[in-house]
């Protein structure tokens, strides 16, 4: 975190006296202080736990595939024709309901 950064928000958490004796033993192992490990710790958490889920890992030859279907889709199938025939029913459903309610 910048040390320029305005600090507007505040967070608290309650722990054990082991716990607080382990976070400050390590920021001083870090040369930093409790407040600066414990929010340095934390994001670093939170990217990653950011990233795990806002990020798809594939392999070569996942990717590859990936990027074959998306050049070359597939033919749609019977169910996809269907739910794209519910998907408009509903489409002109909802507009004709906006246009009646408009006179």
């Amino acid at each position: 975190m910048k040390s320029t950064e305005k600090k507007q928000a505040r967070l608290v958490a309650r722990v054990s006296v082991d716990i607080q004796n382990t976070i400050q033993k390590a920021a001083a192992y870090s040369g930093a202080t409790i407040t600066q490990f414990l929010v340095d710790s934390a994001l670093d958490k939170a990217k990653s736990v950011i990233k795990d889920v806002e990020v798809i890992k594939l392999t070569d030859k996942a990717a590859t595939r990936m990027m074959e279907l998306l050049e070359h889709p597939p033919e749609p199938n019977a169910y996809l024709l269907r739910a794209k025939a519910n998907y408009q029913r509903h489409i002109n459903n909802v507009q004709h309901s906006i246009t009646e309610q408009e006179t």
